[in-house]
């Protein structure tokens, strides 16, 4: 059930919303409002988030900010924020952890709403699921999220696109999807017979291959403190270097990526094994 309405969310997430629909920037919304549209799941927060795409978001900025948002970029692949007041708008248009730009996949596949009865398209739900798989960090995990989305419409999903938007990463849905027969024991039948075989087909011709040449971890993809370590102390490679490269970033911002969390780390803002 969704509580009383913070005069924040009209002030600031309701006007924000409006002013994009006015100027006819495409975007998005995700976040708790998308969780609560999809699951009847509520939890509170004095964000808001809008999903646009890389090239729309400068202007985005710039119509916040004339309107008296404070606007910064807080991460240069993927994080904006229009604050006003105690409340804020995230506007994203990336995976935080480097993989992919949000695409118009995300805007083509939404579905219409109206959020603090303002006309607005909501995140499709594969790839809310999808960006949700990748947020596995010690101090923020959203695998419930995930099996929520599932039980909620009683995995009614596009299966085929949601494989497809996993690609190479498919291991990582099948680990959701295992846990989620395991949660809801009764609800084992909302996964499709043929997505788990395809799945676990394609984990046992995998196997069969030789090991990676390049000494690689994929861990940074879905926590950014966890395996510091590995890369560090024992010379793995950073896999989020080579998709920020593939994005036409640097590696030099992975780096400092490592960096920041490392500082948060020593300074006992997050917890992950020590050094």
């Amino acid at each position: 059930m969704k509580p009383a309405l913070l005069p924040c969310e009209f002030d600031v997430h309701g006007r924000a919303m409006q002013l994009l629909n006015d100027a006819e920037i495409p975007y998005v919304v995700a976040g708790a409002y998308a969780m609560y549209q999809y699951t009847g799941i509520w939890r509170f927060t004095k964000d808001l988030d809008l999903f646009l795409v890389p090239n729309n978001v400068q202007r985005a900025m710039d119509l916040l900010k004339h309107a008296g948002y404070h606007t910064k970029f807080e991460a240069k692949h993927w994080l904006a924020k229009a604050i006003m007041g105690d409340c804020w708008v995230d506007i994203i248009y990336g995976f935080g952890n480097w993989m992919a730009p949000i695409d118009e996949i995300w805007i083509e596949r939404s579905s219409a709403a109206r959020i603090l009865d303002i006309p607005v398209r909501v995140a499709p739900l594969e790839e809310v699921l999808w960006m949700k798989a990748y947020v596995a960090h010690w101090e923020r995990y959203d695998l419930a999220d995930v099996l929520h989305l599932i039980q909620a419409v009683r995995g009614q999903l596009d299966w085929a696109h949601l494989v497809s938007r996993f690609g190479d990463h498919f291991d990582v849905l099948l680990y959701y999807l295992t846990l989620f027969t395991y949660v809801y024991p009764a609800d084992r039948d909302y996964i499709p017979g043929w997505v788990l075989t395809h799945l676990l087909t394609r984990l046992e011709e995998r196997q069969k291959q030789a090991p990676m040449a390049d000494r690689l971890c994929w861990g940074g993809l879905l926590d950014r403190y966890q395996y510091l370590g590995d890369i560090e102390e024992q010379a793995y490679k950073d896999v989020r270097e080579r998709f920020a490269v593939q994005q036409g970033y640097t590696v030099e911002g992975v780096k400092k990526d490592r960096q920041a969390a490392e500082k948060l780390l020593r300074a006992g803002r997050v917890r992950a094994r020590p050094f």
